[in-house]
């Protein structure tokens, strides 16, 4: 007595229980299902090498009397229409009752050659046939059916969806910059189509890679381009769906499985870099400061990976003042910094050291190990940012020449102080400044001795026996040690006076010249004086002098 609980094929043991195989029916095999479970449920069978016989059902049941209507159709063509009995495309089918026994009657549905090929709905090479049996009653009665192929030939059932066995690549090694283009492959486990839509493949770069609507045989596959942006060491897909409608195999069945078997990374190691370098930033080693003409001001150019700079040089231009300095860095591969110096030159002057630019010469790139160029030169990070460098080019200059000693006639040893004015602050060190005075026959100096942090410097002149000058005046100033250096280092080289001099600012007038005794005279007449008689005596100097505090002069005749 055939019995089940559940839907259940009877097939030769070497092929139970291999679950997605397509089962073979041949005439000796007995073939059953259980149909109380699938009250007006249709099945689908899938015919294979082309029958040349007939096919014969067998129903195996304990009550005949419930049997509603058992129905046949060719690829969707049958009725299903409601009569107790076989029906084939809409036509009656012979039936005949082979045994009874046991309280079990077996019916056996012929259909014959003749019949499975006849008329618009002919039986050919790869056509579905589906039948339906109907109880009257859920559970009224146990129905058993054996499909058995006539004349030897064989049918092959196929209740198996069709399923993503995996999903692969081409290339599937190696690293992959902005514009590769890499194939991406769903592999099915048996032939498919889909009818309408896209198949989309996610990937864990986010891209979405889709496959329009098509037969597949058994691969549908599609382009990923590498875009800017993407960044994964293993590419991966995240999910596979459609847009719309559905993917079944050639016997109709509809895959709802969309999880691969085996996902991109089980037979791929792709890195994709879709990533450009930058600039992260520019930085110095430099200690803070004011450098000088000369100074050597060292810097580095950092990306935020490793690149290689070939066919040109990397250019650094830094802001410098009136000329903007260039210093270019060969070709090479960096690890992860491109450095250099920069030397200041006379001119050059900046309150804070920045680049002005960064560029690549001629035909030359700048390339990751993926071969993603850097485009966007403009560092994320100044130079300024960290480092506070002050580049000084510019050379003290001599302004003007002054004094704070008033303006008057000034004899041997009286002191003038000289003051010296300079276009920056400045440091005398380790010797003098030397101011020489137009002071008649020989020019007097005047000595600066050392300061510092000052934009001027005073010295003392002292008036000797000999000076003389109608408004005193500097004729030069020299530096023979040089000892004064503003406070970039720079050395003063030019010592001409830009503005006023000394005579212009102020009127001293030297006189280091002694009055003398030019003449004696009288202006008595000329005549015999007594006792008592008074002579006026005339005394005449060689310039006008004064007699103070009540002094006399004294001559003797």
């Amino acid at each position: 007595m055939l019995r089940r609980a559940l839907l259940l094929f009877l097939l030769p043991m070497g092929l139970w229980g291999q679950a997605g195989l397509l089962k073979t029916i041949r005439e000796s095999d007995a073939v059953g299902i259980h149909v109380e479970d699938f009250y007006n449920a249709a099945e689908s069978i899938y015919a294979a090498n082309g029958l040349t016989g007939g096919l014969r059902v067998e129903l195996n049941t304990m009550t005949p009397s419930k049997i509603h209507q058992v129905e046949f159709d060719i690829d969707g063509a049958g009725s299903w229409s409601n009569a107790t009995r076989l029906m084939f495309n809409g036509a009656l089918v012979t039936t005949a009752t082979i045994a009874t026994g046991g309280g079990e009657t077996i019916i056996d549905f012929e259909v014959t050659h003749a019949q499975l090929i006849a008329g618009p709905y002919s039986m050919t090479d790869q056509e579905t046939i589906r039948f339906r049996i109907t109880n009257d009653v859920l559970g009224a009665s146990n129905v058993f059916i054996a499909l058995v192929a006539g004349g030897g030939d064989q049918m092959t059932f196929d209740v198996t969806a069709p399923t993503i066995s995996s999903v692969t690549s081409t290339p599937s090694t190696g690293t992959h910059d902005i514009g590769n283009v890499i194939s991406i492959e769903v592999n099915f486990s048996e032939n498919v189509t889909l009818g309408s839509g896209d198949l989309e493949t996610i990937l864990n770069t986010g891209d979405v890679i889709s496959v329009a609507a098509a037969a597949w045989t058994p691969t549908a596959s599609g382009n990923y381009t590498v875009g800017t942006g993407d960044l994964t060491g293993a590419l991966n897909n995240t999910n596979i769906s459609i847009t719309t409608s559905s993917i079944t195999d050639a016997a109709g069945n509809t895959l709802t499985n969309f999880t691969p078997a085996a996902d991109l990374t089980a037979s791929s190691a792709l890195n994709i870099d879709g990533v450009r370098p930058t600039i992260t930033s520019v930085t110095s080693i430099t200690s803070n400061g004011s450098y000088g003409i000369g100074a050597v001001i060292n810097f580095a150019v950092n990306f935020s990976e490793a690149t290689t700079v070939s066919g040109g040089n990397l250019r650094v231009t830094f802001e410098t003042g009136a000329v903007d300095r260039s210093v270019d860095i060969g070709p090479a591969t960096y690890s992860n910094t491109a450095s250099s110096t920069y030397t200041v030159q006379t001119g050059d002057v900046s309150a804070d050291l920045a680049t002005a630019s960064i560029s690549i010469t001629g035909a030359g790139t700048i390339v990751d190990g993926a071969g993603n160029a850097l485009t966007n030169f403009v560092p994320a990070s100044l130079l300024s940012s960290s480092s506070s460098l002050v580049v000084d080019g510019i050379r003290p200059t001599l302004l003007t020449v002054t004094s704070s000693t008033a303006n008057d006639t000034y004899g041997i040893g009286d002191n003038v102080s000289i003051t010296l004015n300079f276009s920056e602050n400045v440091n005398v060190s380790g010797g003098n400044v030397e101011v020489t005075l137009e002071t008649g026959a020989t020019d007097q100096i005047a000595f600066i001795t050392p300061f510092s942090n000052s934009s001027s410097g005073t010295g003392t002149y002292t008036v000797i026996l000999g000076d003389v000058t109608g408004l005193l005046t500097v004729s030069s100033v020299a530096d023979p040690s040089t000892a004064l250096r503003d406070l970039a280092g720079n050395t003063m080289t030019d010592f001409a006076i830009q503005g006023d001099n000394l005579n212009v600012n102020k009127s001293i007038v030297i006189d280091g010249i002694r009055p003398t005794v030019t003449n004696v005279t009288s202006l008595s007449a000329n005549a015999n004086y007594g006792i008592g008689d008074p002579i006026s005596i005339q005394v005449t100097m060689s310039e006008p002098v004064t007699l103070t505090g009540g002094q006399t002069l004294d001559v003797t005749l």
